[in-house]
C-alpha cells in the first residue's frame, strides 16, 4: 500500500508504534485535499503575484510529507527515526524556510505566509489525534477503497 516506507500492520498490537493503513491514509488524503485547495486558490490569485507565489509555494510544501517518509523509509540509517514527531519536525523545517525567506527578502513576514505555516503545521496533530483514529474516518476509507 505505501511501498514499505511505513511500518504498517493491518492489526497493530496495543501500544505498538505501527500504524494501521486506515489511520495512515488520513495524512495522504489530507495532503492531497490541502494541495488541491491551495493550488486552486493560487490559480484564482494568479494576477496578484504576492499572494499567488505564496499559495503555490505552500501547495508544493504540502506535498513534501510523502517524500519525507520515503527518505526515512528507504535510508537504512534513518529508518529507526521514522516516527510521527520526526516527520512533523522535518515538515516544519520546510514551513520555517518559507517564513525565513519572507523575513530575509522583505524584512517582514507576510500575513498569508504566517497563517499558512501555522495552519499547515497544526493540521498534522489534528489529523493524527482526532480524525485518523476515529471510527468515522475508518468507515469512510473502507467505503472509499472498498
Amino acid at each position: 500500500m505505501l511501498s514499505g516506507d511505513q511500518k504498517i500492520e493491518p492489526h497493530p498490537a496495543v501500544g505498538s508504534l505501527s500504524l494501521d493503513p486506515y489511520f495512515a491514509s488520513v495524512f495522504n488524503f489530507g495532503d492531497l485535499l490541502q494541495f488541491t485547495a491551495l493550488a486552486i486558490a493560487a490559480l484564482a490569485y494568479r494576477r496578484r503575484p504576492e499572494i499567488h507565489k505564496r499559495l503555490m509555494l505552500f501547495a508544493n510544501i504540502q506535498l513534501m510529507g510523502a517524500p519525507i517518509v520515503h527518505l526515512f523509509g528507504h535510508t537504512p540509517r534513518l529508518h529507526a527515526l521514522l516516527t510521527p514527531p520526526i516527520v512533523a519536525i522535518t515538515f516544519a523545517i520546510f514551513l520555517l524556510a518559507a517564513v525565513a525567506r519572507d523575513y530575509l527578502a522583505a524584512k517582514r513576514i507576510h500575513p498569508l505566509t504566517a497563517w499558512l505555516a501555522i495552519a499547515m503545521f497544526l493540521s498534522l496533530p489534528i489529523r493524527g489525534i482526532f480524525i485518523g483514529p476515529s471510527p468515522a474516518w475508518h468507515h469512510f476509507v473502507r467505503w472509499l477503497t472498498g
